[in-house]
This record gives C-alpha cells, structure tokens and sequence, in this order.
C-alpha cells in the first residue's frame, strides 16, 4: 500500500479519491481506495475469504518523482 502513514496520506489532500471493488464472476476478491487524478492506490485490501492471500507491494510514482 502507498500510503501507510499521516504525511504519505496528506499527500493526496484535495484529489479526487475514491473506493473500487475489484471483482470476478461476482465474487469481490479486493476493495482499494484509489486517486483518480495520479492513478496511486492508496490503501489496498485483499478480502478474506479469497482462499489464498497475495502480498503487492504498489508503488508511490509522486514519493519517487516518476509521472
């Protein structure tokens, strides 16, 4: 997740953020709070009743200085 922490998230003060289901044959296997203006996923969870537990490491292209 890109942002784990007050100064990270305040980063995103004043964009366009929303919350995304992602799903698959009707089963939602992950909710992301996302910005829309730069694309960076904010916070990611996988749901817990998944079967299996996938570890993603999302990068932050505003923290790295990559457009």
């Amino acid at each position: 997740m890109s942002s784990s922490n007050f100064k990270e998230l305040s980063w995103y003060i004043g964009h366009d953020v929303e919350v995304v289901r992602y799903e698959k044959a009707g089963h939602v296997y992950n909710i992301a709070i996302e910005c829309n203006d730069c694309g960076t996923v904010l916070l990611s969870f996988e749901n817990p009743n998944n079967g299996y537990q996938e570890q993603k490491e999302v990068q932050n292209p505003i923290a790295e200085g990559v457009e």
